[in-house]
């Protein structure tokens, strides 16, 4: 009996554990992907409170370096499909004003230079890198378990948001 009770017990405070640690993962995971949103908002502020330093060149050099930041840390798997989706289409849309100056932002360049792609299928960042900067990277995996969880929740919640929360095709 005290041992059944000690059992329970141990199983209840491993569980806890576990839990305390996946969230403390995703409490740092969004601390990680709120950096780039600070990079992000810094380069507009600093084009509107000094617009004689840090504007054309200047801030076209820093809004791609940050777009090709953010392609890194994705390949890297250091933030969520989901935030990548967000971040992916605010890089097309940012991006498409600077076609002309990709020759030197490697994934930023791949990425455009397909027609329009979910984050999801992007090119950029399932391909082996040939730059200076991105030796060290390995391409992420098309079949990795996180990205087909992802795809399919994503279809899941596009289904039922397509169909006003409802997952069957009966008339109500």
């Amino acid at each position: 009996m005290l041992s059944d009770i000690a059992a329970v017990a141990t199983a209840a405070g491993v569980l806890a554990a576990v839990v305390q640690l996946l969230l403390s993962r995703r409490q740092a995971r969004a601390a990680f992907e709120h950096e780039f949103i600070r990079r992000f908002w810094a380069i507009g502020d600093d084009a509107l409170q000094q617009p004689q330093t840090h504007s054309g060149t200047v801030e076209r050099k820093r809004y791609l370096r940050l777009c090709e930041d953010e392609f890194e840390v994705m390949r890297l798997g250091s933030i969520s499909w989901r935030t990548w989706e967000v971040w992916h289409e605010a890089i097309r849309d940012g991006a498409a004003v600077h076609r002309d100056y990709l020759d030197d932002y490697e994934w930023v360049g791949t990425c455009m230079g397909v027609e329009d792609h979910p984050g999801a299928d992007c090119p950029a960042i399932f391909r082996s890198g040939t730059g200076v900067h991105s030796q060290h990277m390995s391409a992420r995996w098309r079949s990795s378990v996180g990205r087909l969880w992802f795809t399919t929740a994503s279809a899941a919640r596009r289904t039922a948001y397509i169909r006003g929360g409802r997952f069957t095709t009966r008339a109500s």
